[in-house]
């Protein structure tokens, strides 16, 4: 019995998606477009394909969110509560407002500090970023695959 502090737990999705977004700083990536790894998106690929070098450079710098998501999506599953449609659907629901929260207020300081010097050089890989990470990594590989 956690007696009255049971209320503070947090829940098994919160900290998954907590994981989410942490393991993509831990493998050394940051909000600079000069973290992105470039060399893993030519592995294997014999002649330039925009498609497949797109594709394996998200793959390869988004490997740890990619992989605790897929764990999410196991979390779901073995949960007692179930595996319901209706659950994986608020979940995303969740996620994606979140995201396009942040996205939102990211919009909303780039549009009135649009005349300040640095403003473009400081937010616009981070707006470049969190457009990669709504649309890329929560739209496509969280919605169209399953979690």
């Amino acid at each position: 019995d956690g007696g009255g502090l049971d209320a503070l737990r947090p829940s098994k999705l919160a900290v998954l998606f907590c994981l989410v977004n942490a393991s993509f700083f831990a493998l050394g990536n940051s909000n600079s477009l000069a973290s992105l790894d470039l060399s893993n998106a030519y592995a294997g690929v014999s002649r330039y394909n925009e498609g497949v070098v797109g594709l394996l450079m998200f793959v390869s710098n988004w490997s740890g969110p990619l992989w605790w998501a897929a764990a999410a999506l196991a979390a779901l599953a073995l949960d007692r509560q179930g595996f319901t449609m209706r659950r994986v659907v608020d979940v995303l629901a969740a996620v994606h407002l979140w995201q396009a929260c942040t996205l939102l207020m990211l919009s909303v300081v780039v549009t009135v500090l649009r005349t300040h010097l640095f403003i473009w050089s400081v937010f616009s890989p981070r707006y470049l970023y969190q457009v990669g990470w709504l649309v890329g990594f929560y739209v496509l590989c969280a919605t169209c695959g399953g979690l």
